[in-house]
Parts: C-alpha cells; structure tokens; sequence
C-alpha cells in the first residue's frame, strides 16, 4: 500500500493508529510536512501493520454476527448459536445484508501482506465466506433450487437425529430448530421463481423422503419420553407442525410442476440478467457447465474444470475399489429386524472392536425405535454406531476447538468427503469384516453421484484437446458415453438410477464429490483432516498459511465467482496415483 492510499484511509483506521483530534491537526502545508519529516519511514510502516491488523480484528465480530445468520445449521452444529432452521427472507435477510454490508467494508480495505500467516488465512476464509453470503442475499439459490430446501433441511434433520441418538432431543435443541425449519420452507415456497421440472420432480421426492424422517423422528422421541421429561409434547407439535408445512409446499409444487409447460424456457444464462422478481419462466433440466462451474467456484472456492474433476473422479474410484479388494470379508448375511438386545450386543462389539477410540454414549432405544420396521444387516447397524458414538462426536470436538470465526466458514464438499474418509479409517481399525467394505461403499457412491452429475452438466470432452486444436473441435460425451463410463467405473451402482439422480439432484450430486480430495500425498489429507467443514478449495490454504500468504487475494478479486480461485498456491486436483 502507498503513502498516498494510507492517508486515504487515515479516517477508517483513524482508532487503530490513535490518531489526534481535528482541533490538533496541522493548519498549514509547511507544518504537515515537518511533521511528516520528524516521522520515520520504518515507524510509518509499522503503524500501517498495525492499523491492518487492528481492522481485522475489528471486522471479526462483524463476520461472525454476518455468518451466523448465512449458516444456521453449521452454525448451530458449531457450537456457535443455537440450531436453527434455514432460510434467506425477512428480518433475517435484512438483518444479514447489514451485518455483511459492514464487515465487508472492513475487509476490503486490509492488505494481507501486513498480516502474519496466520493472519492471512482468517483474511482469505472469512473475505470469501462473506461475499459467498452476499450473493446469497441477491441471489439465493432457493429462488432457482426447489432442493436447495430440502438439502438444508436434511442437514438440520442429520444434526437432530444425531442429538437424539447420543444425547436425546430437549425443547432447546430440537423443537425450536423445527419450527424455525417451518418458516423456512414457507419462505422457500415463495421464493421459488424459475425451476425446472427434473429439479421440481427431485424436490417432490425429498419431501417425501423428509416426512418419512420426520415420522422417524416422531417415533424415536416417544420412545425414549420419560415422566418426567416435559420437551416430548413441545418436540411433537414441531414435528406435526413441520410435515403439515411439507404437505401445503408439496401441493404447491405440484401445481408448479403442472405448469411449467406453459412458461418461456430460458437457458441458465437468464439467471444472471436483471429480471424482476415476479418474472417466471422455465429453466432446461440439463444445468448450462459455465453456471455449474460457477456455482461451485461461489459455494466451495473449487474452479477446476469439470474433466479435470471427472479425471480426478475416476482415479479416486480406481483407488476405492483397490481398498475394497483389501479389507476384510464378511460371511453374507440377511438383514434383520433391529431388536434392543441386538442393538446393545453390537454397540457391546464394537466397543471391544476400538482400540483407539472411546466411544460416546448411544441410546439403543432412540436407535431401535428409529428402524422399527426396518430390516438392517450387522454391518448396517455397526456403522450407525461407529459414527453416532465415535466419527461424529470426535469431529465435533475438533471442530469447536477452532475459534468461532474459523468455524463459520464452513462448507458442504469437504464434510461430506471427511465423514467417509473418518468412518473408513475407524473401520479399518476395528478389523470387524464387513464393515470397512460398507463405509467404502458409501463414498464410492457419493463419488459415483458426483460424476454422473458432471457428465451430465460439465459438458466434458472424452478426451483432452491436441495441441493447437480448438476445445470446441473435440466431442464431448453424449448420454450413451457417459453411462458406458458410469458403467465401467461404477459397477455395484445401477447406471439409470445414477443417471436419474444427477438429473434431479445435480447439486446434491456435485456437493457430495469432495471425495477428489482422498489422495495419498499428507498435505491434501492433512489439510481435510484438519479444517474439514471448510469450502473444499479452502482446506488445502487453510492447512499452510504460508502457503496462503503467497496468494492471498486483495479487495480487487474478493468475490469468488468473479475471480480466479485462492488455492494457497496448490491446485486442488488430485495427483495421478
């Protein structure tokens, strides 16, 4: 920064350098300059170091208040602020825009090489995390996304049935976080303004699948009720009061949905015109790949192409199924009924099974009632435990360890690829046979998900162009070759059905491939591992501050969908294994 751009910025930072009255300012241009003499060059720049440090500091509050309100679930799962329901509309979005609109103002005008390391990497996170919030406030996802909803309640829905399970729901943590999620949806069923009929059909059927958790739900907290427990009756009427508000949204999307045929069909482009608000028209299903990558550059700080992330995809699955012909076998079983005392004799198991790990308390009760008229097979079970008693309590911790502006930037990739990665390795480490196979399973399907979505929306080429050929000359897959790669890749996943999901859920699909991450060099795995509820692209920069410092952006490239990516000076790719 330059002397000149300093005294610009004498009065914002006048606090921080303790700067005299106006009454005791220099009246002449001769007196300003002997006093500009009389100070040295090295206590002017020490000066300014402190002024940038004190703005930081300053701006940390702001963001904190800012985010809080841009991530109720995170921020509740956090440890931050009580649980809350999601939702952009009324005095809460008000409430943000102002928050944003001043910890921005503070952040803009910081130069990160005046900052230590560590410094910096609060600069990147809590910059990007901000303007990703101040998009959503112009442009929330909800007003295009009929799943973006039902995505962020099935977060809040994990969060409480995790409380249920461990610790038992209380009117606290559950019952207010219910009914907030009833105004969210209600916000959402007005907010909804262009779609299209596969994202309508996808959310159609997560509402379905939300009431049968809510009845879950239901069921497990009538169970565990006591006489003298008063939060059963208060947690009921949430509840009852949550799938009524699912009935009415579900009625109107129907109608939505019946509709659509009717309206203009514009291509995904249109969503960045200035249209007003009221104006309705029909999006094509298949998501145009500049607005995919966008996206996904704005939500999780990831701009790679969608090859590269196919590349990345595929050596990730090559790598999954070579784990799998690994780990240890189990004799085939049939599912069963989940009963008390075989849900106490396998948490009994897997208790002896963990050497390096004390499991955390689990009501079987809670759990039993949750599956009553399920069929589960051992591995099953033992999976639900090892994560309710040991992957999520001990990544919670790790979690609120953090100081709580460092927890607030949060994303969806990285958690998702993290759980897999922790009950995989917790697992392996239990040596019980079948269950490593069933964790690897699970994020193979993720990973599976993933690139079935960006084959259908990436536009990907089937091969990289030659040198000095136009990428526009190289074909890219067609249905047929994407399901022949879906096929070969993802054998145990019937191709339609994946097919079909990235169709309806393309964003669900593409949020759940932060398993590009699982790589054997430590500094990828170190940096997941480390700050794995962080925007994918931010782990890696978050783990090596000085790494971080040599990229940091300034106030020129501070929004992420407008900038090249921050990566801390690593590309966030997985390296050919």
């Amino acid at each position: 920064m330059t002397r000149r751009r300093y005294v610009g910025l004498s009065l914002s930072l006048a606090t921080a350098l303790s700067c005299t009255g106006p009454a005791s300012r220099p009246t002449d241009s001769e007196s300003a300059a002997s006093s500009a003499a009389d100070q040295s060059p090295a206590a002017t720049e020490a000066e300014l170091t402190e002024a940038h440090r004190a703005a930081l500091a300053r701006a940390i509050p702001l963001a904190v208040k800012a985010l809080t309100l841009d991530q109720p679930i995170r921020s509740g799962a956090a440890g931050v602020a009580p649980l809350a329901g999601p939702g952009w509309f009324g005095t809460r979005r008000t409430i943000a825009s102002e928050q944003l609109a001043a910890a921005l103002k503070e952040l803009r005008e910081i130069d990160s090489e005046r900052l230590d390391p560590l410094d910096v990497q609060v600069l990147i996170g809590l910059r990007f995390a901000l303007e990703r919030a101040r998009l959503h406030t112009q442009a929330p996802f909800m007003s295009f996304d009929p799943t973006w909803i039902t995505r962020k309640i099935g977060l809040l829905l994990a969060e409480v049935e995790h409380l249920q399970v461990s610790s038992g729901c209380t009117e606290d943590t559950c019952a207010v976080a219910l009914r907030d999620a009833v105004f969210g949806l209600q916000g959402a069923q007005r907010g909804l303004r262009r779609t299209s009929a596969a994202a309508l059909d996808g959310g159609l059927e997560d509402l379905r699948a939300i009431d049968g958790r809510l009845v879950r739900l239901r069921r497990s907290v009538d169970a565990t009720a006591t006489e003298e427990s008063t939060a059963t009756t208060s947690i009921a009427s949430a509840i009852e009061a949550m799938r009524a508000e699912l009935g009415r949204v579900r009625g109107a999307w129907e109608t939505r949905r019946d509709g659509l045929g009717d309206l203009v069909e514009e291509p995904w482009t249109a969503l960045d015109k200035k249209r007003p608000p009221t104006s309705d028209f029909r999006l094509p299903d298949v998501i145009d790949s500049a607005v995919m990558r966008r996206i996904l550059g704005r939500e999780e700080h990831v701009e790679d192409s969608a090859r590269n992330l196919l590349g990345s995809a595929s050596r990730n699955l090559a790598r999954l199924r070579a784990m799998k012909s690994l780990a240890a076998k189990a004799a085939p079983a049939s599912p069963a009924p989940l009963s008390l005392d075989r849900c106490v004799a396998l948490r009994t198991r897997l208790r002896e099974a963990l050497t390096n790990a004390t499991p955390s308390p689990v009501s079987c009760e809670a759990l039993v009632a949750w599956h009553a008229g399920d069929t589960l097979t051992d591995d099953a079970v033992l999976l639900q435990l090892l994560e309710h008693s040991v992957t999520a309590p001990e990544r919670r911790q790790r979690w609120r360890a953090q100081p709580t502006h460092v927890r607030l930037v949060a994303g969806e990739m990285a958690p998702r690829a993290h759980r897999w990665i922790s009950l995989i390795g917790y697992a392996h480490a239990t040596s019980l046979p079948g269950l490593e196979s069933l964790a690897i399973d699970g994020a193979a399907r993720d990973l599976c998900r993933a690139s079935a979505a960006l084959l259908r929306h990436g536009e990907v080429p089937v091969r990289a162009p030659r040198r000095g050929e136009a990428r526009a000359a190289v074909e890219v897959h067609t249905q047929d070759s994407a399901r022949t790669w879906l096929r070969e890749r993802c054998p145990d996943a019937p191709t339609d059905d994946l097919w079909s999901f990235a169709t309806q859920h393309p964003w669900e699909a593409l949020f759940g491939g932060g398993m590009v991450l699982l790589n054997s060099e430590p500094y990828i795995m170190a940096g997941l591992d480390a700050f794995w509820w962080t925007p994918l692209g931010l782990t890696i920069s978050f783990a090596i501050p000085d790494a971080a410092k040599r990229r940091a952006p300034r106030a020129s490239d501070a929004a992420p969908a407008a900038a090249a990516a921050d990566d801390g000076g690593i590309k966030v790719t997985v390296e050919n294994l």
